[in-house]
């Protein structure tokens, strides 16, 4: 419940910024996103999943230690990416129309957000859901009313909304680092052995991450590239509505998974099957909702992002699906992290990824914005059947089994 409160703010936001913001202004504010995201792939080297498993694994790991290795890793991989993104900066602004200042914040955003992600993956595994939750909600809450209050009374456009992406960045940065230390998460000095450890976890999802990146961002750049920052604007509201279904799987998933991981533990056919069995209903229940909304979403466009943004409607239903498959590829992909087996994981996601790369270009170039969103579907239906092949192969499940209606003696 707090992941889909905390989801449902950006959405909320979107009648107020499609209004104030052009298309061309609403495009820089998605890459901006977008560019985020990529470095927080490379910011801190993903080995912050590497704690949620570590904690259910009992006396093994000091996870004090644990996680002050894994914040160690934090600063040199920082300074990479900001390097990295000093030399190719030319390259980047060209592509995505956000300028070098911006580039930089977002390296600043991406180690901010691994901060805040330890804190919140801490309080999950522990089962803290009303500190997860003000939290969580209250980082959204300083970020919509800093974007608003900058775009609206001050006047400054889309740097308005990168502000307050920026300024509740920082602060609830801040707030999880004096967190950790009263609460005792932080204990010096840090161990090699660990940060190897995390690094094994973490490094080989960094392909994966790409991969995933690939899939989610390649039809923005692409967009961008081939028909206008404005055209950008169009689908990423687009993007913005149809997704909402994938925050919602996604918000179950985050709960879910700790739960599933305690009960792997030690587990027993039966118990297999039951949750096999759920997961099959979870997937009904999903295409289900995306059908529904398909059918409803392009009569409500008008009215949540206004006649300039009307284009959008069109692409709806094709990314409501893909969202639907990425909600079910979410409940797949625990029994590969489970297991450990993220080497696997990162081959599938990376030539997803490929596969998504050539899909875009070619079908942004035959059928517009509307093959952007076909080819997100078709990806986000590849990456679930491959992650379901992986994962049956890592941690095996009775899927076959469970589809039985055993008869009652």
């Amino acid at each position: 419940m707090a992941n889909i409160a905390n989801a449902s703010i950006p959405f909320l936001l979107i009648p107020v910024l499609t209004r104030a913001l052009s298309p061309s202004e609403y495009g820089i504010v998605t890459m901006f996103g977008l560019l985020t995201s990529l470095a927080g792939t490379l910011t801190g080297l993903s080995v912050h999943g590497a704690i949620g498993i570590r904690f259910f694994e009992g006396t093994k790991w000091n996870l004090p230690r644990y996680i002050t290795s894994c914040i160690t890793i934090l600063l040199p991989s920082s300074i990479v990416v900001i390097t990295a993104t000093l030399a190719f900066h030319f390259w980047i602004e060209r592509l995505t129309y956000v300028p070098l200042g911006w580039l930089m914040i977002a390296v600043l955003v991406s180690t901010a957000q691994f901060i805040v992600q330890i804190q919140l993956v801490i309080w999950r595994v522990n089962h803290e859901p009303i500190k997860y939750a003000t939290f969580q909600i209250g980082q959204s809450l300083v970020n919509a009313s800093l974007s608003l209050f900058t775009v609206l009374y001050i006047g400054m456009a889309w740097q308005g909304r990168l502000f307050g992406i920026t300024a509740a960045s920082i602060i609830f940065a801040t707030l999880s680092a004096c967190f950790l230390w009263k609460s005792g998460w932080i204990k010096f000095p840090p161990a090699t052995f660990y940060m190897i450890d995390a690094l094994k976890f973490g490094t080989p999802l960094i392909p994966h991450a790409l991969g995933m990146m690939a899939i989610s961002m390649m039809d923005r750049l692409f967009i961008t590239y081939l028909m206008g920052i404005s055209q950008t604007g169009i689908y990423a509201v687009a993007i913005q509505i149809g997704m909402a279904l994938e925050l919602i799987a996604s918000s179950f998933n985050m709960a879910f998974s700790p739960w599933l991981f305690g009960k792997l533990n030690n587990i027993k056919i039966p118990t297999k099957i039951k949750i096999v069995r759920l997961t099959y209903l979870y997937f009904a229940v999903i295409l289900a909702s995306a059908i529904i909304i398909s059918s409803i979403t392009p009569y409500i466009i008008p009215i949540i992002a206004g006649n300039e943004y009307q284009q959008a409607e069109g692409m709806i239903k094709f990314i409501v699906m893909g969202s639907a498959f990425k909600g079910m590829y979410y409940m797949v992909t625990n029994y590969v992290f489970y297991a450990g087996k993220t080497k696997h994981l990162a081959v599938n996601t990376f030539i997803c990824g490929i596969f998504s790369f050539t899909l875009s270009y070619f079908f942004i170039i035959k059928f517009g914005l509307a093959g952007a969103a076909i080819g997100f579907m078709i990806c986000q239906f590849l990456l679930f059947a491959g992650t379901w092949w992986i994962a049956n192969r890592a941690y095996p499940m009775p899927w076959f089994a469970a589809m039985k209606i055993q008869s009652k003696p």
